[in-house]
This record gives C-alpha cells, structure tokens and sequence, in this order.
C-alpha cells in the first residue's frame, strides 16, 4: 500500500490532475469582484486608451478585459477554464524547476500561500492575470537560465522561445518585468565571468531589455512619478532622511506581515525543517557555528510564535501580541528570520546545489519587495511572487530531507504526509 501511494505523489500527471479538480472546484464557485467590474465596463474605444496610455501591463490588460467580460457575456466557463488551466501550468512549472522530484508538493507551493494572496489574486480577475502568468513565465525562464548554466543541451529554438516570453512577460507586472531583467543580467554577469553560454544568456537579456524599455516607456508611468496618477504614486523621499528612514520601516513591516506572519504554516513547516537539521547536524559544528546556529533556530521559533498570534489577531481581530504592537520590532523579526533561514542553510546543509537555491529563492523573494519601498499602494498581493518562492525553499528544504541518508524511513514518511495534510 505504502508502495502504491508513493507512486501517487511521484506521478506529475496525477498531480497535475489533482490540482485540476481542486483549483476547478474553487473557481467554478467564483463571482465577479473588484477590478472584474470595471474591465468589464471598458468599451473598445476606451480600451485602446487605456491599454496603451494607462501602464505598461499591455498584455494583462488585454486579457483582463477579455476574462472578465467573458463572465458578463455568458460565457463564465471561459474563465473557469482558463484560471484552472493556469493554475495547472504553474503547478507543473513547480514540479519541474524541482526536476519533478516528489511532485505532490508543488500543491503545498500552491494552497499554503496567506489568505490575503487567495482573496486578492485567485478569485480576482485582473489579479489573477497579472500575477498568476508571469508567475509561470518566471520559472520557465529560471529552468532554462539553470540549464544553460549547467552546461545541458538547450536547442536554439528554446533559447529562442524563452528570449521571447522573457519580453512577453514584462508586460503584466512591474516587479516581474524588473525582476526579469535583473535575473538576464546576472546570467550575462556570470556568462562573462565563466566565459562560456554568453550568446544564449545575451539573447534572454535582450529579450528582457526590450520588454522593460516597452513597459516603462507607457505614458502612465510618468504621471505616476508626476502624481498625477490616482490609484498609484511613487515615494522617493518622504519628509527628508527621518521621513524616508521611517517609509523603510513601515514597508519592511508590510513585508514582515504579508510574507511571513500571516503564513503561519510555512513559517512553522520552514522552522520545523531547519530544527530538524540543525539537530542532525548540530554535533558536527564548530563552537562559533553552534552559537549562530542556536541563534538562528531561537529566532526562528520567536516568529513562528508571532505568526501564529499575528495570524488569530488578525482572523478574529483581537489585540494580545507579542510585538506585533511595534512596527520597528515586527519589521525587524521578519528580517531576522529572512537572515536566519539562508545563515542556517549555508552552515547545516551539505550539498552545496541545494544552497545555492534555497539562498537564490530567498533572494529572490526580497528583489520582489524592494520596489514596495517607494511603490504605493502596497497591497498583500504585492507579495504573491515572494510567498511563491518562499514556498519553493520549504519545497527544497523538505527534499534536501528526504534525500538524506541519516534521516529514518518513519521520519521521511511523516514529512511528505504532514505536507500533505
């Protein structure tokens, strides 16, 4: 029996069905809201306006008004379908930046992302669109960066594919379009360094080159820095240095808050894993690697505390916290704990690939905030790319786990099962 289920989670098609009918089920219940309404309300003239003048989501604008019309035209399982067929791209697009290893936990990847995620961005339209796409964009072109990197065959036309869908991807989503064009350049940085793949990873950043000038060069944007924009502004310096240094504060709380503290179960699953490790490992450390590793877990198990707290103050709005009171202090846990899971993982974990993409993940997630810094409004969605990648490190700590030899077999059973659960 044992057998036969673990054949079930090693199966990607099985997965990928799975996560069709849960995802399908949940979306089939949804109704317009929000944004919904008002691209639906966009006539063709106005759309032409809007989808070249208003911002550089060229592309997500265009098929939100579409999605989202479809509802109000009839034809609601046009959505249905295409939010279901999305979420199963995305799904396969985990298990295969994770070499299809275990794929039953690229569902944890999906459903263990905080509630604010759920409510702004899987039952929104818009939301969806410009988040959940270039989210399966991301990875596509993460897979083939990493397989040019390890000096694996990738034909031409896939270079050429990828080059296409890096520009392609530029234009939902502002942090995604910036976050493209950083991920190119490193890759041309290390092609110049290794002095080899520097055709391929040039063709990529020129891709990613073209959709950012694209992207940035919409008339909106320059409103936007002029204020003259509504629903967006951007804060470079607000009250002098003390206003700007207090702007870094709040926004470091909001990314304390909407990564970590209202994601209590990955918060608690990341701890857990590290614990787990660091005891496996703690006898083998020198007396300076002990103490900072100590620290790190201490660290680590304070937040999961507070995240659970935050997270019931939250819920059923009551007001007992630990720290949750003071900004400064929640913003500064958050980071400490970001600080703690790459230290830890660089001192207890042996196999240098694995650390070399728990820390890129983790990096990752705080390339997708710093543009919040001076970016206003700063929604829980903002975040959605962050929480993504996060959930990759528990993905990648859990089968660092698994793969290793000292670990028992009831051990390795209870991981995959609690993961589930």
């Amino acid at each position: 029996m044992s057998i036969k289920l673990m054949q079930i989670i090693k199966n990607k098609w099985i997965v990928l069905i799975l996560t069709g009918l849960l995802f399908g089920t949940i979306f089939s219940q949804l109704i317009l809201s929000g944004d919904d309404f008002y691209f639906n309300g966009i006539t063709l003239w106005d759309a032409r306006d809007f989808i070249l003048y208003r911002n550089g989501r060229y592309i997500g604008n265009i098929v939100s008004i579409l999605v989202s019309g479809s509802v109000m035209s009839g034809y609601a399982w046009i959505r249905w379908l295409f939010m279901t067929l999305c979420m199963m791209g995305l799904a396969y697009m985990i298990m295969k930046i994770e070499r299809f290893r275990i794929p039953v936990f690229a569902l944890a990847v999906l459903f263990l992302i905080p509630v604010d995620n759920w409510r702004e961005i899987y039952n929104w339209t818009p939301g969806f669109v410009n988040y959940l796409i270039p989210m399966i964009g991301i990875l596509f072109i993460i897979t083939v960066c990493k397989e040019i990197f390890y000096n694996k065959y990738v034909s031409r036309y896939k270079i050429i594919i990828t080059a296409i869908m890096c520009m392609l991807c530029s234009f939902f989503m502002e942090t995604a379009t910036l976050y493209i064009f950083l991920i190119c350049l490193f890759c041309i940085l290390i092609a110049l360094k290794k002095h080899e793949n520097l055709k391929n990873y040039f063709l990529l950043f020129c891709g990613s080159l073209i959709g950012c000038i694209l992207m940035f060069s919409c008339v909106g944007y320059r409103n936007t820095i002029a204020g003259n924009d509504d629903a967006h502004s951007v804060s470079i310096v607000a009250s002098g240095i003390k206003g700007f240094i207090i702007q870094i504060v709040e926004k470091v709380y909001d990314f304390s808050i909407f990564t970590f503290m209202l994601n209590p179960i990955v918060v608690t699953s990341l701890t857990l894993l590290f614990v787990i490790i660091i005891l496996k490992q703690f006898s083998r450390l020198n007396f300076r690697k002990k103490i900072i590793t100590f620290l790190s877990s201490m660290i680590m198990i304070v937040t999961v505390v507070e995240a659970w707290i935050f997270s019931i103050q939250n819920d059923f709005h009551t007001s007992y916290n630990l720290v949750s009171g003071n900004v400064f202090l929640i913003a500064v846990l958050g980071i400490l704990f970001w600080i703690s899971i790459i230290v830890t993982c660089v001192i207890v974990i042996n196999n240098r690939d694995t650390v070399a993409i728990i820390c890129f993940y983790m990096i990752s997630a705080l390339i997708f905030f710093l543009p919040m810094i001076v970016l206003n409004p700063d929604c829980a969605r903002s975040y959605y790319f962050g929480n993504v990648f996060i959930g990759l490190v528990m993905y990648e700590t859990v089968l660092s786990l698994l793969e290793n030899e000292e670990i028992s077999i009831k051990l390795k059973w209870i991981i995959p099962t609690s993961t589930m659960i």
